[in-house]
């Protein structure tokens, strides 16, 4: 049993007190931790002070006696420094990196990285990187994993004065200091706690205890305990709601013998079955006596209640129950006959409720028994007029008629079809429907007439016209069924119209619409193509009227820095470079322009790419470039082949390749990763580096046309190569993403789908 558990079985009376302490002795260790790191911060920045400012005034000294050439002095001033509390390590190191004086006379002449000193490799360096800095100042660092301080104070001619500082009895005596508070401050709470467990106990625990004592009762049956509990706490408002419940108890109760007694007199049989064969009955009510049975026998156990069920109805009677059982619903309504005692037949209707586990299985069905044999009756006398009514009235909004199959003539009609033809009651009534249809509509409505009464079809249905009494045509749907006698005689047509008209108007206007439509694509399809030959006359200007000049300016810059660069002094060579640097970015730029536009107009093409091989071709053309950065490359390429463009994808992964290259070069160690996997249906690529990487902010951004985030100077570039990606994936149906971090390189994804 885990400790959790072991506190949920706990009485409150001890869980709160030790709950009390456990939270008081949390809270002194995080005050500890609290106070030690403090000492220990307020110790290193009092020292690093104290330090910076004695060397503040041992700097000028040293500056006078050095400059005056005074060594013995100079030694002298570096001794002196070893009174300073803490101080165990002076040196001044000369410009070429030996000690010139020192607290210890062993160490003069030495370099600094050869002295036996455990913290001499370490403060070696500090200096390199204090010696780095553009202005020289007295830097003052920690030494890592040690209470020490380290000091660098430049001196004149080049030297510098190297100090170290054992900080461990200053840190001792503030975290003895913060020890004694916290400690001093823990037994303050934990009195308090104590205190107020106590308290907790007296008001509380106790009266909770009684409350207890009533709930047992309670659930023991004795629906006659209270609690008692008087004040308006919180314990005393759950005694009232306890005595309010027992109250509510007593009442239910009572009620619920009331119900027993009403059930027990209602001609409706109340019954539970198991769910098991047969349907075994576990409880059924005294009504079930009218059928004859004695409640006794149907409560064995023997008594099967299935095999009471009509052989007509049973089968329907179980596959219900068993679809209601496997998916629902728990609530339904069934009818059937039941033989009873004495051989007769009743009809029943049936109301059920299914009951379920937390599983879901169903571990009883409860119904309600309704004797309907009388409504049943009713209901079979009346069923032909019922349904002849149903047919005209619950459908409204459909013209509805019977007529004689050898007249043609109208026998009944709904209002409906009178509001479709244009004619009251008595007056439709008094036609025939071939004299309402117009050519050529007749005669194919005859046609399929003559076909029902041959007995080649059941019914027929078709779209014809009618003559309205004003004279308009009425375009209706018509559907035509017959009905027999008993003797299996034709007796008359029943046929349902509808209005129609609408919709063929509607359909009509379509078409028109769909005409028009069509001619405003072929307008549309001409302007593209307008706009497309205008496209590809600013490629060609772009790329020959744009890059004639430019080309010039190369070869004039070219022939001006070859004949003229001696005669120019630096600020004009200079000068001369950046023309060259800005000629060679424009014509690179011009040439992204150019790829992105024939990507964006050219079409693209659907064939089987092997991805290793063409990865591999790819990062050969690298090669060069992959030396001169040591770069590491990393393949996880899994056997694949993509259904795309390959020179889009291509421009794609070159793009991706050539950015992880260069931004990875500062890296300590560049390393480029190349994978790919297949995946819920999509094939992805990705291309990773240890680079700077960027933030997720300027996701989106990164993929616009010119759109950078560092500087031309520092990372060469036009701004052109991720919208290419994001252009040449769109192209193929496919989509491009990143992933990064500043300082913590990037991963540029393709994703196509398998």
């Amino acid at each position: 049993m885990s400790a959790v558990s072991m506190l949920g079985f706990m009485p409150g009376r001890w869980l709160v007190p030790l709950l009390l302490v456990l939270l008081t002795l949390c809270g002194s260790a995080v005050n500890y931790g609290v106070q030690v790191g403090g000492a220990r911060e307020r110790v290193v920045e009092q020292e690093a002070r104290f330090l910076r400012e004695r060397l503040s005034v041992e700097q000028a000294r040293l500056d006078v006696q050095t400059g005056a050439g005074n060594a013995l002095l100079v030694r002298r001033l570096v001794g002196g420094l070893g009174l300073h509390r803490g101080l165990d390590h002076a040196l001044l190191i000369t410009p070429e990196g030996r000690v010139q004086a020192s607290l210890s006379r062993l160490d003069t002449g030495r370099r600094l990285d050869e002295l036996s000193s455990p913290w001499a490799t370490r403060l070696h360096g500090l200096l390199r990187q204090a010696q780095a800095q553009p202005a020289l100042r007295i830097t003052v660092d920690t030494l890592p994993n040690a209470p020490r301080l380290a000091a660098f104070t430049p001196i004149q001619d080049g030297r510098w004065l190297v100090t170290s500082v054992d900080m461990a009895l200053p840190m001792a005596q503030q975290v003895a200091v913060a020890r004694q508070e916290v400690l001093r401050n823990g037994l303050v709470v934990l009195a308090v706690a104590t205190v107020l467990a106590t308290l907790l106990h007296l008001l509380w625990f106790r009266r909770a205890r009684q409350l207890s004592h009533t709930l047992e009762d309670i659930g023991r049956g004795q629906l006659a305990a209270r609690s008692g509990l008087q004040g308006r706490d919180e314990l005393a408002q759950i005694g009232l709601e306890i005595d309010r419940m027992a109250e509510k108890l007593q009442s239910d109760q009572a009620e619920i013998r009331h119900l027993h007694t009403l059930v027990n007199r209602s001609p409706a049989v109340v019954i539970e079955w198991r769910n098991a064969p047969g349907w075994p009955v576990v409880f059924v009510n005294d009504a079930v006596a009218q059928w004859g049975y004695a409640k006794s026998d149907v409560l064995s156990g023997a008594w099967d209640y299935s095999q009471r069920i009509h052989p007509d109805d049973a089968r329907r009677i179980h596959d219900e129950v068993a679809h209601y059982i496997a998916h629902g619903p728990d609530e339904y309504q069934q009818t059937y006959r039941f033989r009873c005692a004495d051989g007769r037949w009743v009809w029943l209707d049936d109301r059920t409720t299914l009951t379920r586990n937390a599983q879901g299985m169903v571990t009883s069905i409860g119904g309600v028994l309704v004797d309907i044999t009388a409504q049943k009756q009713a209901q079979e006398a009346t069923k032909e007029q019922a349904d002849l009514l149903r047919m005209f009235y619950e459908m409204p909004f459909i013209g509805m008629a019977i007529s004689s199959p050898s007249s043609k003539s109208w026998l009944q009609v709904n209002d409906r079809l009178c509001d479709i033809l244009g004619y009251p009651r008595e007056q439709l009534l008094q036609k025939t429907w071939t004299e309402m249809t117009p050519e050529p509509d007749l005669q194919a409505n005859l046609a399929l007439f003559q076909a029902l009464l041959a007995g080649e079809r059941s019914s027929y249905q078709m779209e014809k016209r009618f003559v309205r009494a004003d004279g308009q045509i009425v375009h209706a749907e018509i559907h035509v069924r017959p009905v027999y006698q008993a003797d299996g005689s034709l007796k008359h047509l029943f046929t349902t119209v509808q209005d129609i008209t609408e919709r063929v108007q509607t359909e009509a206007a379509l078409r028109d619409h769909k005409d028009r439509l069509e001619q405003r694509v072929n307008e549309r399809t001409r302007q593209l193509s307008e706009a497309n030959r205008e496209l590809e006359a600013f490629s060609y200007t772009v790329s020959h009227d744009l890059r004639s000049p430019l080309r010039g300016i190369d070869g004039y810059s070219q022939l001006l820095q070859e004949a003229y660069a001696p005669r120019l002094d630096a600020d004009g060579r200079m000068f001369i470079q950046r023309i060259r640097a800005g000629i060679e970015q424009m014509s690179q730029l011009i040439s992204d322009l150019l790829d992105y536009s024939h990507l964006e107009r050219r079409t693209m093409g659907h064939e089987h790419v092997d991805l290793v091989p063409l990865v591999e071709r790819l990062l050969d053309g690298f090669s060069a470039d992959l030396e001169r950065h040591h770069t590491t490359v990393v393949r996880r390429l899994a056997p694949m082949r993509l259904d795309v463009d390959r020179d889009g994808l291509s421009l794609a992964l070159r793009n991706l390749i050539g950015n992880a290259i260069k931004f990875s070069s500062e890296s300590t160690q560049p390393t480029l990763e190349v994978g790919s996997r297949t995946e819920n249906g999509h094939q992805t690529l990705w291309v990773r580096d240890n680079g700077v990487g960027f933030d997720m902010q300027y996701h989106d951004r990164i993929f616009g046309i010119f759109q950078r985030l560092h500087r031309a100077e520092d990372y060469p570039g036009t701004g052109v190569g991720l919208a290419l990606v994001s252009k040449a994936a769109q192209r193929m149906g496919g989509r491009v993403w990143a992933e990064s971090a500043p300082g913590a390189g990037a991963t540029f994804y393709l994703e196509f789908p398998a």
